[in-house]
C-alpha cells in the first residue's frame, strides 16, 4: 500500500520506457536485486519483482531433494539394467567366450551357437564362417606339408643305399627310423672295389628338414672322398674341410667310417665323434679247432718240434672249445676324433683291426643308447651289449631286427626322442678268388710275388686247413709267377698285366691266371728246347715256360679280347 498513488517510476526507480513487456529481466528495485516480468492485464500494466535471493533461496532448499530422488532413481535403474545384462547379456557373452577359448585352443571343429538375439546370432553366424574358412586353410597347409615331407621322406629313403648283392663272404644289413617324417642320422655302404666294401653311420646335429637336407650333403661329399682317396681317415679329413667350408646353419654331426678287406679281414676305419661301435666274436671253437690242426701239420711240414706243437695244439682245440661256448662283445674303443664340420683343418686318425670269420661289427646312433622309458632311465650301452650277446647267432639282418625290437619294448609308451639307425657287417670267409693289376716293370713283377704270398699264407691272421695245404704250393707257384711275369714284362709289350688266383676246393689247389694286352703269343705252340744238346748250342729262351709246363698240373692259353690269357693249375699231391 505504501506504493499506492506512485508513478512506475517513482515506485520502481525504472524508466517505463525501457521497460520490455513478456519478457522476464532483472534489475534492482529499491536497491534490490530482483527478477522482474511486465505484462499487460486488462486496461493495466502489471509489474512482477521477486528478490533474486528469494528465488535462489527456493532453489537451495529444493534441489537436495530432487537430488536424492535422482540419485534413488539412478540407482535403481542401474540396477535393474544391471540385471537385464547379466541375464541377458553377459551370459550370452560368456557363452560366446567359451566357445572362442575352445577354437583359439585348437578346437577348429568346435561352433559358436548363441541365438539369445539378433545380434548375438549374427555374431555367432560371423565367428562360424571365420572358423570355416581357417579350418579349410590350415587342413589345406597340413596336406601341403604332409605332400612336402612325404615327398623329402621319398628322397631321403632314395638317398639310402640299395642292399649288396648276397656274398659268401659278407653280410650288411642297416635300418633307419627317424623320429620325425624325416631324419639326421644315416648309412650307406658300396663296395670300392671286388675285394673292398665300405661302410659308414653317422649322426647329423637336430632333426627335420633341415638337419635331412644337411644330411644329404654330407652323405654325398664322405662318399666321393672315400671313392676318391679308398681310405676312411683322409676321407673325414677331405670332406670335414668341405663342411666346413659351407656351413651357414652351423651345423655339424659325428661319423663312424670303416673298409673291410675281404681278403684279409682287415678293417681300417676312422671315427669323428661318433659312439664306438661293437665287436660281436663268433663262435671260436671251429676256427680254434682248425688252427690247432694247421699248427700240427706246419710243424709235421717243418720236422722239427712236431711233438711239442702237437701238444700244444691239443691244448689250444681244448681252450678254443671252451671259448666257443660263448661269444664276447666289447667296445670297438679306440680314441675318436672331433665330429665333422665343427673345425677346420683337422686331421683324422686312421685305425685297424681284424676279424675273423663269423665276426660282426654292429654301429648305431645315440638314439639307441638313449632311448628313455616311462621313468626316464637310459636304454644304455649294457643293456645294448646284453642283446647283442643273445643275438650273436643272428645274421645282421635279424640282429637289426632284434636290437630294434629291444629298444621299442623298453622305451614302451613313450615317444620317440630322436633318429635311430643301426648296422650290422659280418665277415664270413675269405674269398676264393684274387685279381689284382701290376705295372710291367720288375716291381711290379715284385709286388706280383707278394700278392701272391698274401693270398695263401695271409688269411687275415686266421689260417685253416685249406691254408696249409695250399702254403706247400708257394715254391712251385713262385716259379710259376716269376717265370711268366717275368717273359710279359720283357717281351710282351703290354701296359700292365693282372694276376687272377682261384683257391680250388675239390681237387684242392691253385689256379693262376696271367692277363696281358700285349702282343699275341701262345707259348704252348713253340717246341720246348732240346736239353740234350750243350748249353752253347740250345737257342735262347723257353726253358722257363718248360719248367712251368712239366712242374704244372695243367696250362692253357687263349687270346680274349685282344689279351693274353696264360692258365697254370697247381693241384696239391
Amino acid at each position: 500500500m505504501s506504493l499506492a498513488g506512485k508513478t512506475f517510476h517513482e515506485a520502481t526507480g525504472l524508466d517505463l520506457a525501457t521497460v520490455h513487456t513478456g519478457e522476464l529481466f532483472r534489475a534492482t528495485v529499491g536497491g534490490v536485486e530482483m527478477f522482474c516480468y511486465a505484462g499487460p492485464v486488462r486496461h493495466y500494466l502489471a509489474f512482477l519483482a521477486d528478490p533474486v535471493e528469494d528465488a535462489f533461496a527456493s532453489r537451495d532448499r529444493f534441489m537436495p531433494h530432487m537430488a536424492a530422488i535422482l540419485l534413488v532413481v539412478f540407482v535403481s535403474l542401474f540396477a535393474l539394467v544391471s540385471l537385464m545384462l547379466r541375464n541377458h547379456v553377459s551370459r550370452s557373452v560368456s557363452r560366446v567366450g567359451d566357445a572362442l577359448r575352445n577354437i583359439a585352443g585348437g578346437n577348429l571343429d568346435g561352433r559358436v551357437e548363441e541365438r539369445s538375439s539378433r545380434e548375438f546370432a549374427d555374431l555367432s553366424d560371423n565367428i562360424n564362417t571365420t572358423v570355416e574358412a581357417l579350418r579349410a586353410a590350415v587342413e589345406e597347409r597340413v596336406r601341403r606339408i604332409e605332400a612336402e615331407l612325404e615327398l623329402a621322406k621319398t628322397i631321403q629313403n632314395s638317398a639310402l643305399p640299395r642292399p649288396l648283392p648276397d656274398s659268401a663272404f659278407f653280410a650288411l644289413a642297416a635300418d633307419m627310423q627317424p623320429a620325425r617324417e624325416v631324419g639326421g642320422d644315416f648309412y650307406d655302404f658300396f663296395m670300392l672295389d671286388s675285394s673292398h666294401v665300405a661302410f659308414l653311420v653317422a649322426d647329423v646335429s637336430g632333426k627335420g628338414i633341415t638337419a635331412a637336407l644337411y644330411m644329404m650333403t654330407a652323405k654325398t661329399l664322405i662318399k666321393n672322398a672315400l671313392l676318391a682317396v679308398r681310405d676312411p681317415a683322409k676321407a673325414l679329413t677331405r670332406a670335414n674341410s668341405e663342411l666346413c667350408a659351407n656351413n651357414p646353419a652351423n651345423m655339424f654331426l659325428t661319423a663312424w667310417v670303416g673298409v673291410l678287406d675281404l681278403e684279409t679281414g682287415i678293417v681300417i676305419y676312422a671315427n669323428a665323434g661318433h659312439n664306438p661301435p661293437m665287436k660281436v666274436e663268433g663262435q671260436r671253437s671251429e676256427v680254434e679247432g682248425q688252427r690247432s690242426e694247421v699248427e700240427g701239420q706246419r710243424s709235421e711240414v717243418e720236422g722239427q718240434r712236431s711233438e711239442v706243437e702237437g701238444q700244444r695244439s691239443e691244448v689250444e682245440g681244448q681252450r678254443s672249445e671252451v671259448e666257443g661256448q660263448r661269444s664276447k662283445v666289447g667296445f670297438v674303443a679306440e680314441k675318436s676324433g672331433p665330429v665333422l664340420a665343427f673345425m677346420e683343418g683337422v686331421q683324422y686318425r686312421q685305425c685297424a683291426m681284424a676279424l675273423a670269420p663269423g665276426d660282426t661289427l654292429f654301429l648305431y646312433t645315440d638314439g639307441v643308447t638313449e632311448a628313455q622309458d616311462s621313468e626316464n632311465n637310459l636304454f644304455g650301452e649294457e643293456r645294448l651289449a646284453e642283446t647283442l650277446r643273445t643275438a650273436s647267432a643272428a645274421m645282421p639282418a635279424s640282429m637289426c631286427t632284434i636290437v630294434r625290437a629291444a629298444v621299442a619294448a623298453f622305451a614302451e609308451g613313450m615317444p620317440q626322442a630322436d633318429d635311430i639307425t643301426v648296422l650290422a657287417i659280418r665277415y664270413i670267409s675269405r674269398p676264393d678268388r684274387f685279381v689284382r693289376s701290376f705295372p710291367p716293370t720288375q716291381v711290379g713283377v715284385a709286388n706280383a710275388s707278394a700278392f701272391l704270398d698274401e693270398v695263401i699264407e695271409g688269411n687275415g691272421g686266421h689260417p685253416n686247413a685249406q691254408t696249409a695245404k695250399l702254403s706247400t704250393l708257394l715254391p712251385q707257384l713262385h716259379i710259376f709267377l716269376d717265370e711268366i711275369a717275368s717273359n710279359i714284362v720283357k717281351h710282351s709289350g703290354a701296359s700292365g698285366f693282372e694276376v687272377d688266383i682261384e683257391l680250388m676246393q675239390d681237387p684242392a689247389g691253385v689256379k693262376l691266371v696271367f692277363i696281358d694286352d700285349g702282343a699275341p703269343y701262345d707259348p704252348l705252340a713253340h717246341a720246348d728246347p732240346d736239353t740234350s744238346l750243350p748249353a752253347d748250342e740250345r737257342p735262347i729262351g723257353g726253358l722257363g715256360i718248360m719248367m712251368v709246363r712239366k712242374m704244372s698240373d695243367s696250362m692253357s692259353y687263349e687270346r680274349v679280347r685282344n689279351r693274353n690269357l696264360l692258365t697254370v693249375v697247381k693241384l696239391v699231391s
